[in-house]
């Protein structure tokens, strides 16, 4: 039986004492900060954990010319005791969108990048955990 296929990894940098050096580049994705875990009930469940502060950056098409990509930032905020996921578009700061979940807040980018195309096979599903890489 072959031995199973492994990802490749990308080398983490750390400091001396061993402390890893943000930000964190992992192909398209880039972690600017893990943030802090929080013990409040509504910002982990069984399977998934929201970090305060977490922030990363993901390469994607832009939402303000479709023929373009560029890095949106991937936020996750504690707003009333709960997570917000907020995603920004470079090229459009003034319309971050804010959402109860990443999956949520990608699927509104996706919607206004679909607006502006025409015929094309539009992508109107995502995993917004899977995308900004928080599990």
């Amino acid at each position: 039986m072959p031995a199973p296929k492994r990802r490749k990894s990308n080398e983490i940098r750390r400091d001396p004492t061993g402390k890893v050096i943000f930000p964190i580049e992992l192909g398209v994705l880039t972690i600017d900060s893990l943030g802090t875990i929080s013990l409040k009930k509504s910002f982990h469940t069984e399977k998934y954990i929201w970090p305060v502060g977490y922030r990363s950056r993901r390469e994607y098409t832009s939402s303000v010319d479709i023929n373009k990509r560029c890095e949106y930032i991937c936020e996750i905020q504690d707003v009333d005791d709960k997570p917000v996921f907020v995603v920004t578009d470079p090229d459009d700061l003034q319309n971050s969108v804010h959402a109860n979940s990443a999956s949520s807040a990608w699927k509104q980018i996706l919607d206004r990048i679909n607006l502006k195309k025409s015929a094309e096979v539009k992508r109107n599903s995502v995993s917004g955990p899977g995308i900004c890489s928080t599990h």
